[in-house]
C-alpha cells in the first residue's frame, strides 16, 4: 500500500506563481505608447490630406480655437485615464485569478492530505485480526472511494478491495476443524461478502455514487455467494478469470455487461448456483475460455446476447446443468470450439436464435450433447463427425 500512497502524494501538481511587472512602469509605458500612437495618427491624418499650409497666426486666440484646445486637452486626459483604468482592471483581475488558483491549490492539498490519512488508517484496519475491525475498514474504504476527487484515486481504492478478495481463502466445509478456527473462517467470509455488497451496490442504476466505468480485477476469487443482480458492468475490463464458484448462490440476474472485455476464463463452477437470468451482454467480448462446469447449476435463462463474441472454447461441461432456455441470441458469435460435453445437462430449448451464430463445430467430446430446439434453427451449427442423439438437427447444419 506504500506505493499507492506515494502516487497520491504526487497529486496535485504545483501551480506556477503569478508574476506581474510593477504598476508604475506599466502605466508609464502605456502613456508613452498612447502619446506615440496619437502622434502617429495625427501625422498619418496630415499626410492623407497633403500637409496643408498653416495660415499666419492672428493676434490673440479666438474663442473657437480656445474651445478646441480645451476639447483636445480633455480628450487626451480622458484617453490617458481610460488606458490607466484598463491597466488597473486587468491587473486586479490577474491578482484575483491568482488568489483563486492559490486557494484551489491549497484546498486540493488539504483534500489530498485528508485522503492519505483516511487511506492509511483504513489500510491498517484492513490488516487487523478482528473481523469487526476489518468490517469497519471495508466501510471506511468504500466511503473513501465515494469521496475520491479523481477517477484514478477511486480506482486505487477499488483495487485494494479487489486485492483483499483475491487473498487465499479458507473454507468452512471441513468438519474436523476446531471451533475457534471455524469462527475465524466465518468472520473472514463475512468480510469478503461485505466487499462484494459494497461493490455491487455502487454498480446499480440510480445509486448516489456510481462505480460504473471502473475496472474490476476479481481473478481467482472464491465466491460462495454474492448478489450482483441489476449491476451495470461498463468498464474496459471486468475479470473473473480463474474465479471459483463453490457454494451458495451468486447472482448476476438482470445485470448488464456493456462493451469492454468480460472474462470468466478458467473459472470453475463447482457448486451452488450461478445465475445470469435476464442478464444482457451488449457488444462485449465474453470469455468462458477453458471454464469448467462441474456440479454447479448455471442459468442463462432469458439472457440477451447482442453483438460481440462469447467464447466457450475448451470449456468442460462435466456435471451439473447449464440452462439457456428463453435466451435471446441476436447478433454476434457464441463459440463452443473444443468444448467437452461429458455429462452436464445443457439446455437450449426455447432459446431464440435471432441472427447470432452459435457454433459447436470442433467439439472435443460430444458424449452428452446439449438439448436443442427440435426444429431447424438458423445460426446453429452442430459438430461434424459426432452423432446427435438429442435433436432432429443434422450434422453441421445451421
Amino acid at each position: 500500500m506504500q506505493r499507492s500512497t506515494d502516487s497520491v502524494n504526487s497529486w496535485p501538481e504545483r501551480r506556477p506563481r503569478l508574476r506581474l511587472a510593477r504598476i508604475g512602469l506599466v502605466i508609464a509605458l502605456a502613456l508613452t505608447g498612447s502619446i506615440l500612437l496619437a502622434s502617429a495618427a495625427l501625422v498619418i491624418a496630415l499626410w492623407l490630406i497633403g500637409f496643408p499650409a498653416l495660415s499666419p497666426p492672428t493676434s490673440g486666440l479666438s474663442l473657437t480655437v480656445l474651445l478646441d484646445l480645451v476639447k483636445i486637452s480633455f480628450g487626451v486626459t480622458a484617453g490617458a485615464g481610460a488606458v490607466i483604468a484598463v491597466i488597473v482592471a486587468y491587473r486586479r483581475q490577474k491578482v484575483v485569478e491568482a488568489a483563486e488558483l492559490r486557494a484551489e491549490a491549497t484546498e486540493q492539498r488539504e483534500v489530498t492530505k485528508l485522503f492519505n490519512e483516511r487511506y492509511s488508517s483504513a489500510g491498517e484496519m484492513l490488516g487487523h485480526d478482528s473481523p469487526a475491525v476489518r468490517l469497519a475498514a471495508i466501510q471506511a474504504l468504500a466511503a473513501l472511494a465515494d469521496d475520491a476527487p479523481t477517477h484514478q484515486l477511486r480506482q486505487m481504492v477499488i483495487d485494494v478491495l479487489c486485492a483483499y478478495l483475491r487473498m487465499p481463502q479458507w473454507t468452512s466445509e471441513t468438519k474436523d476443524i476446531p471451533q475457534a478456527d471455524r469462527i475465524f473462517i466465518e468472520g473472514h467470509r463475512e468480510v469478503r461478502h461485505a466487499i462484494i455488497r459494497a461493490i455491487a451496490s455502487r454498480l446499480q442504476e440510480g445509486t448516489a455514487v456510481s462505480w460504473k466505468g471502473h475496472d474490476l480485477d476479481l481473478t481467482r476469487v472464491v465466491f460462495d455467494g454474492g448478489d450482483f443482480s441489476g449491476a451495470v458492468f461498463s468498464a474496459r475490463s471486468i475479470n473473473f478469470s480463474g474465479a471459483m464458484f463453490t457454494a451458495g448462490r451468486t447472482s448476476f440476474a438482470r445485470a448488464r455487461f456493456a462493451s469492454g472485455n468480460v472474462g470468466f476464463n478458467q473459472a470453475k463452477f463447482s457448486g451452488g448456483e450461478v445465475e445470469f437470468t435476464g442478464a444482457e451482454f451488449e457488444d462485449c467480448n465474453l470469455w468462458f475460455h477453458g471454464a469448467s462446469f462441474e456440479g454447479a447449476k448455471v442459468y442463462f435463462n432469458g439472457a440477451k446476447f447482442r453483438g460481440g463474441i462469447t467464447y466457450f472454447n475448451f470449456a468442460r461441461f462435466i456435471s451439473g446443468s447449464v440452462n439457456f432456455q428463453w435466451a435471446e441470441l441476436s447478433g454476434g458469435v457464441i463459440d463452443f470450439h473444443f468444448a467437452e460435453f461429458q455429462g452436464s445437462s445443457i439446455t437450449l430449448d426455447d432459446a431464440k436464435f435471432m441472427g447470432a451464430k452459435v457454433t459447436f463445430l470442433g467439439a472435443k467430446d460430444w458424449s452428452t450433447p446439449p438439448s436443442f430446439p427440435k426444429h431447424g434453427t438458423v445460426g446453429l451449427i452442430l459438430p461434424k463427425g459426432f452423432p446427435d442423439s438429442s435433436s432432429d438437427l443434422k450434422e453441421g447444419s445451421g
